[in-house]
């Protein structure tokens, strides 16, 4: 009886320091890479399972925080932005081995999950667009290489979707609103043609407004024809803009993938 004593007392002893190491490890590794993150999206495999690519498209930069969102079975993080598209769900993300993570966003139906390991400062990986409604002979959930590279994180905002874009005051007395696209064209002229400063965007109380009224940032390179740019103005107008351009991405020619995040317009003034 005493040997079995001593040898629960023994087990116990090993134990307990091995749970304990593995907890502070977890914790370890969710500080490590907690942090701001510039994604790269590869090509999708096939064509995405439903007729929102906004809702599997992960945006082009995303923050990992260690506010736990969910707690069992397993703890589960904060993501921001927290929504692509408004549904149930909020995102989050998870370690799932000692280098490697998990995360989602989903309307509850439909979205995008990602699956990293870690590579120094950056994460490695592929994301998988998903819904959970399949029929027989449905092809399978396309998926594409994802690169996602540490930032330095903006000034938060106190908003959980979006960053905040500081903008002249020739707006300031309207509802604004601005955004920042990521479009990969077919070829360099409907590239060219799309981001034309003279490019109608919409006519608003009988004006005629061009990409050259809105467009306050602009990013391309010759890899794929991508292209990164960023509107902002009166929220009527950057509304109308963004239908006629989701109207464009639906055809899959000239754009055959995109993304959109929302931005949060503030006045840069003195």
């Amino acid at each position: 009886m005493r040997v079995m004593r001593q040898t629960l007392i023994l087990v116990t002893a090993l134990s307990l320091p091995a749970g304990a190491r593995a907890q502070r490890d977890s914790s370890t590794f969710v500080l490590d890479r907690a942090g701001c993150y510039a994604l790269t999206l590869g090509r999708w495999s096939g064509p995405l399972p439903t007729n929102s690519p906004e809702a599997h498209t992960p945006p082009s930069r995303f923050r990992l925080d260690t506010v736990a969102v969910q707690t069992r079975p397993r703890s589960r993080f904060a993501v921001e932005p927290d929504q692509l598209v408004p549904g149930r769900m909020v995102a989050s993300w998870i370690p799932t081995s000692k280098d490697s993570i998990s995360m989602f966003w989903s309307t509850g139906f439909i979205g995008v999950r990602l699956r990293f390991v870690a590579r120094g400062d950056s994460l490695v990986g592929i994301a998988t667009a998903f819904r959970d409604a399949h029929a027989a002979g449905d092809p399978p959930d396309p998926s594409a290489s994802v690169i996602a590279t540490r930032i330095n994180c903006a000034l938060r905002t106190g908003q959980a979707r979006g960053d905040t874009l500081f903008v002249s005051d020739r707006y300031i007395g309207k509802e604004v609103a601005g955004a920042e696209i990521t479009a990969k064209f077919d070829a360099s002229d409907a590239r060219t043609t799309m981001l034309r400063l003279d490019a109608p965007v919409a006519t608003i109380n009988g004006r005629l407004w061009v990409l050259g009224d809105i467009l306050v940032a602009l990013s391309v390179n010759g890899n794929g024809f991508v292209a990164v740019w960023t509107v902002a103005g009166p929220k009527d107008v950057i509304e109308a803009y963004l239908a006629e351009f989701r109207s464009i991405v639906r055809t899959k020619h000239p754009i055959y993938d995109f993304g959109i995040r929302s931005l949060i317009v503030r006045c840069a003034c003195d």
